[in-house]
């Protein structure tokens, strides 16, 4: 949601600004990752890129169940991209 509507989104310029909307995905992300860094034993932290678990596939020479790291990411991003485009974060006034 942060990319969307504080990063990707014109509207939010005025709001935001050309800095503060790419530092807020950022952090957005970094937190993401630091947090769930120490979860478990032997985990890595948040897999949002399908290409870092590609790599990690290829190195232990097994594809079992990488289907999932693909389709995982596409499906969120669609379910959150119909949202914001069907119940909008911002309201329009008529004037």
């Amino acid at each position: 949601f942060v990319a969307f509507g504080v990063g990707l989104d014109p509207r939010q310029a005025l709001l935001y600004g050309p800095v503060m909307g790419p530092l807020l995905v950022g952090c957005t992300l970094g937190l993401t990752s630091f947090a769930s860094a120490g979860l478990i034993p032997g985990y890595t932290g948040a897999g949002m890129n399908p290409a870092r678990c590609f790599a990690f596939a290829v190195a232990r020479g097994g594809f079992h169940d990488q289907w999932i790291w693909w389709f995982g990411p596409l499906a969120g991003s669609l379910v959150q991209t119909a949202c914001y485009w069907i119940v909008p974060p911002y309201h329009t006034h008529a004037k």
